[in-house]
Formats: C-alpha cells, structure tokens, sequence
C-alpha cells in the first residue's frame, strides 16, 4: 500500500521546535540576527493550518518564505545572506500580491518602508548586516504580511464557503421554485411583446400545447377571435404604461374546446418583460352563466321567468309597440289534487312546448307562477294579438297535454293588453292584461279578451295586485304576526305545545286571516317565502325560551308547495345547528289533500324531516278519499281529526263512530290524534271516551299572539 507525505503533519511538528530554536537563538545572539528565524517559523505554523483547497500560490509562498528566512539563520556567509534578505522581500512582495484589494497596498508599503529604513537608518547596503533594530523591523514586517496572507486566506476561504452555501440555496430555491411550477394548476408566463420567453407545464393541462409548442409565439393568437382585439389590447396597454393589470379572455384550446382564463400581469422595466399568472375559471363562468340563467328563468319550465319577463317587455317598451297576453289555465287545481303535483309539473312544461310552437322569433313566452303564463309580442297590433291567442287555445283544444303519461284535456283564458295603448309600465300592462283574463273567465273561459276599463273587475284585480304588495312588504319588513294556540294533552291535562298561526297585518294594522292572501301568495310565487319565514321566526322563538330555562314545543303549518322546496330542507338543517334546539319539540303540519296528492313526494319529504329529528302532522284528516289507503305508507306522528267530524260531534252518531274509527286506525298503526275545533265540555268528553290523545279549540284556548302568550321573551327579542 502506498503512504502520501502529509506536509502539513510535517509542518506542525517542525514549527513547534523551530519556534523554540527562534527564540533561543535570539536570546542568546546580543546581535539578534537570528530573529529572521522568528518568522521562518511562524511560515511553517501558518502552512500548517492552510486548509488544502486554498489556491497554489498562497500555500506555495508561505512555504518559500520559511524556508528562505530559516536558510538564513542558519546561514554563515554574508553574501548568501544577502540574497536570502533580497528573496525574503520578493517573496513578501508576491505574498502580499495575493492579498485583495487594501491589503495588498498596506502589505506592499510595510515591507517598502522596511526596506527604506535598512537602507537609510542604518546607513548602510543591501550587501551588510542590518542592526539589530533594522533587524527587528524585518522581522515584524515578515510577520505581519504573513498574518495578512493568512488572515486573507481564511477570509478567502470563509467568502468561498458562503458563495457555495448561497449557491446551494440559490440552486435548493430554483429547485423548489421549480416544482412548484411544475406542479401548479395555474399558467405561469413570462413574455414580451414578440411572444413567449416560457411557460409552466400547466398550460398543457389548461391549454393541451406543451411548452415548447408556445415558446415565440403570441397567446393572444389562441384567444376566441371576438376577444382577440381586447387581448392584445390589454397586453399592450401594459408594456406601455407599466404596473398591474387584471383581465379575463377566452381561448380555444388545441382540442377545439372554448375556456375562460383569468390573467393578473405585471410589468417588468428592469428587463422588459410581462410576467404574468393565468387560472382556469371556466367552471366559474359556467356557474356564473348558470346563476344568470337561473335568476332569469323558470327551473321547472326552463321558460324565462317573471324577471326575465320583465327585463324583456322594459326592453320592448323603449323601442316599440307590441302586446302582453296573459294565460291561465281553466281549471289547473284539479290536476294537482286529483293526480297530484308531479303530473302537473309535467303538464306544465307540455304547455310550455306547446304555446312556444305559436310564436315567431322575437316573441317570449314566460312562466309567472303558477298556472299563470304572459306572453311578450313586439311590434304586434290587437289583429295579429287575438290570432297568437286563438293560436294557442286551438292547440290546447286540438292536443291533449301530457300530465304523468295520461293526457288532459286543458282549457285556458287569455287576456290581452297593448302597449302604448293600455299602459305603458309593466305594472299597467299585467294588470289591465290580467284584468282582461278575468273577463274571460266569466264569460265561460276557454276564449281570449282583449282590455276595456271596467272598474268592478279593476278593483277585483287591484285587490290582488295591493295583496301581493302587501305580502313583499310584510316579508321585507314587520308585516306578519304570529299567533299560537294551546294543545290540550288529554292523558295529564296538561298544555303539551302551541299551534303557531299566521296573520298578516294591512296598511292601517288591521289583521288579515290567511285565507285572504295565501292564495295570492301561491298565485305569484311567495308562498316559499312565507314558509320560510315562520321556520325561521318558530325556531328562534323556541331558543329564546331554551336560553330562559323552557321548552316549548311547536307545530307549524306548511303550505303544499312547501313540500317541493328543497331550500327549505336546508334552512332547517342550517337553523337546527345554528341555535342548538331540540328538533324534537319541532311539529310540521301539512294538510292531508298536500301529502297524498303526490304521495313519493310527500314521503321523500317527510322522511327528510324526521332524518332531522322533527316530527310531523296530517292536518285535515278524513277529508281525503284515499286516507286510509296511503296513511300507511307516511311515517307522520300526528292526525289532525278534520274539524267537520269534532263540530257537531255531541248531536252526530255517525261523526262519533267515525272519529272512533279513526282513533282506533291511528293508534293501531302507533300514531297519536289531535282533534281540532273542541268548543264544549260535551265534545271533550266524547273525545276522552274514545280515546283520542289530544284537544285543540275555542275551549282549550283561544288563538293569541305571542307577545301575549310569551311577552317577557318578545320583549327580549324585540330589544334584541
């Protein structure tokens, strides 16, 4: 195996001895020429400590200079001295070359001026010893260029250590800067304005073009041709005048497919450059363009909407004249009760193909609420109006709709106003059209009318009209009041929960019964609304209580529609987590003719609420014909006993058997009974004789507001 020498091993043994050697010999020398030993040894010290990877020249001078300066300690011959001290000042020269910047002026000027001081101070030549001062002034000259070259050396190498440590970062953050790059779903660009300089991977994802198939060339080239003005505009515009910019284009990917991409860009004056940031956004926009759709249109029908309706006749009526019919369908409720709501869902959206193929292009057919249609006609007069009217009848007299597979035979009214003829808002054109419909409906249905003042009808009409104003107030504001009436439990006597009843107060606070305005509600699409509303005021009338040490339970009334409203659903869900109640103490009640009109609706519904913990009610019951056939199939808790059998109950065999009946049926299939409109003692009793479980009416308790019924915690919440 072959040894290396190890110099600086070497070099560490000798230095400790030559030091020792130094300093005696300069003691022992009254002349002290010797001390040239001094930093001889000093060299070999500092070569010893010289990490290896310093340059050659540094390592190599220090080793010339003790060497030089012990050869001329030891050194008897004058001449031979001489030239020692001649090379000593060289190698102190190219040792102090190697020093960077100030240092190598400093080094340079001690070792001139040393060299001046033994040629004048001591009078005498580069050829004779120097005095023992010269001498000494050597020696400190030799031994603080070699701190200086050692002290360079380790700045030198500690400067090296740092540019690598920084270029093992610069490289640890490209890399990382890299990958995420590489990894980020968003396009990262750097450009001017003759093209691409480069591109992250994404834009093979986003675009299908692989970097290099973009490297030169313009994007603004790949935008839909309508955007590819204002994308080179907007490009443009920021070279030109520097900053940020935020903009949205369309481009065509390599597979023919149209997307949106967001770009937020910056302009670079340091080197000219645009670096600039796109995102994907086309699921948003579509989203966008859904909600846009959805807020103009019906979901149903896929007709635009009384919105949609609205913002097309403004449009309409700043250019042109024309006419707006109004259609409602003869008779439409007894599809929904007989067959249910699904099938007239279905015959609606039949209606909707079937008006449509009556009209040109320009007209718009629109879906209002309901069974309620209007009918846009531009630059139409009155001739051309009826005969789009009589159009449309004869089609629903000639082709049967389509209601769940089964064909109906459908009628309709249509009211026909003109514009600028009959008025010329919206308000004025749907309500002399609406007047209009009415006329046709007592005049037998099934025709169309055209508008003619007619006060009786106009208050009719406006009386609907003010309704409808009167509920989006009462929504938008305090119009609505709730009252509560008590549940007698018949078992313990006791108070077992409330009733919440609906009022709506007019403009001067007299109460409307609900029976004045629900159906006005349904009529124009508010009945959600109104659902919504008393969810919301029961739920937190229920965890006002709960934060004053009570629990009440409460049944609220549903409408029918309610049971087609999934927003509801989530209200719920939203409310129940929200305050924390017991959903338990929760009783929704729905009326009997509601549930089985659409029996797999109602049953997904109530499923729905009984998932959440609440329980539910069958108003109504009895009055149905298919009661006893489909109340098995609903999972209700509760029968609300019609009040036509509990009325007359105390002079009626056939209503006690009847309810008797009932009791027994409902408890068989582990469902409690709530009879309504108990106003005597008598009825009580017969009720108790027969085992129903619950009492409502005049003689439990009378129906009162809340603030009465509850006024210490209304007032908290109305000071809340």
């Amino acid at each position: 195996m072959t040894r290396t020498l190890d110099v600086r091993a070497v070099c560490r043994w000798i230095s400790v001895p030559a030091l020792l050697v130094t300093l005696t010999l300069a003691v022992a020398d009254p002349r002290w020429q010797h001390i040239w030993l001094l930093p001889g040894g000093l060299f070999i010290l500092l070569l010893a400590h010289l990490p290896e990877r310093l340059p050659p020249n540094v390592r190599l001078i220090p080793v010339l200079l003790g060497a030089t300066t012990l050869a001329y300690g030891m050194s008897t011959d004058q001449e031979m001295r001489n030239a020692y001290v001649l090379l000593m000042y060289v190698l102190n020269l190219l040792g102090a070359a190697t020093l960077p910047g100030r240092q190598t002026a400093l080094s340079a000027a001690v070792i001139a001026t040393t060299y001046v001081l033994g040629r004048h101070t001591g009078n005498t030549s580069i050829g004779y010893d120097y005095p023992p001062t010269i001498a000494l002034t050597d020696a400190l000259s030799c031994l603080l260029v070699s701190l200086l070259v050692y002290g360079s050396a380790i700045g030198q190498r500690r400067i090296r250590e740092l540019n690598h440590l920084l270029a093992e970062r610069s490289q640890q953050t490209e890399n990382e800067l890299q990958r995420t790059l590489e990894t980020s779903r968003d396009i990262v660009l750097v450009s001017d304005m003759r093209g691409v300089r480069s591109i992250s991977p994404a834009c093979q994802e986003i675009l299908g073009y692989a970097p290099p198939e973009l490297i030169g060339r313009n994007l603004c080239d790949h935008t839909h041709p309508d955007d590819r003005a204002a994308c080179t505009g907007h490009w443009t515009a920021l070279a030109q005048n520097g900053g940020f910019a935020r903009f949205e284009n369309r481009y065509i990917r390599k597979d023919g497919e149209l997307i949106w991409l967001e770009w937020i860009a910056r302009y670079d004056a340091d080197d000219g450059v645009i670096r600039s940031v796109a995102r994907d956004i086309t699921e948003r926009k579509r989203f966008e363009a859904e909600l846009a759709y959805l807020a103009t249109h019906d979901t149903m029908t896929g007709l635009p909407n009384r919105r949609g309706f609205e913002e097309a006749l403004a449009a309409a009526l700043r250019q042109t004249s024309g006419a707006v019919l109004y259609l409602d369908l003869d008779e439409f409720k007894y599809v929904n009760d007989s067959q249910g709501h699904r099938a007239g869902d279905r015959l609606l959206r039949h209606l909707g193909v079937t008006l449509s193929t009556c009209l040109r292009p320009g007209d718009v057919l629109c879906r209002l609420g309901g069974d309620e249609f209007a009918i846009l006609l531009p630059q139409a007069d009155g001739a051309r109006a009826r005969a789009v009217a009589e159009s449309m009848l004869e089609s629903l007299r000639r082709q049967p709709l389509d209601a769940g597979g089964q064909p109906v035979s459908m009628t309709a009214s249509i009211g026909i106003a003109l514009f600028p003829a009959h008025g010329s808002t919206l308000e004025e054109l749907l309500s002399h059209a609406d007047q209009a419909m009415y006329k046709a409906k007592e005049k037998g249905r099934n025709i169309a009318s055209m508008y003619h003042p007619d006060l009786d009808l106009e208050a009719r009409v406006q009386l609907r009209m003010t309704s409808e104003r009167l509920i989006r107030r009462a929504l938008d504001g305090n119009g609505f009041v709730l009252f509560a009436q008590p549940i007698l439990d018949l078992a313990t006597d006791q108070i077992s929960h409330y009733e919440l009843l609906l009022r709506m107060l007019d403009g001067n606070g007299e109460l409307i019964m609900p029976a004045a305005f629900l159906d006005v509600a349904e009529r124009f699409g508010l009945i959600h609304q109104i659902d919504r509303w008393v969810v919301r005021q029961a739920i937190g009338l229920m965890a006002r209580h709960e934060r004053e040490g009570r629990q009440i339970c409460l049944e609220i009334n549903l409408s029918a529609r309610a049971l087609t409203d999934p927003e509801l659903l989530l209200l719920l869900r939203r409310e129940l987590a929200a305050t924390g109640i017991a959903s338990n103490r929760l009783v929704f009640e729905v009326t009997e003719t509601a549930a089985i009109a659409d029996i797999d609706v109602a049953l997904a519904f109530v499923n729905e609420m009984k998932g959440m913990g609440c329980r539910f009610a069958l108003d109504d019951f009895g009055a149905g014909f298919s009661s006893f056939e489909r109340l098995k199939q609903l999972p209700v808790d509760y029968l609300k006993l019609d009040g036509s059998f509990i009325r007359n109950l105390p002079h009626s065999e056939e209503d006690r058997c009847l309810v008797k009946a009932m009791v027994e049926v409902a408890r068989g299939l582990g469902k409690q009974t709530i009879a309504e409109f108990v106003e005597n003692p008598e009825t009580l009793s017969i009720l108790r004789e027969s085992g129903a479980d619950f009492a409502q009416g005049y003689l439990v308790g009378r129906p009162r507001p809340i603030s009465e019924i509850w006024p210490q915690v209304h007032e908290k919440a109305t000071a809340g």
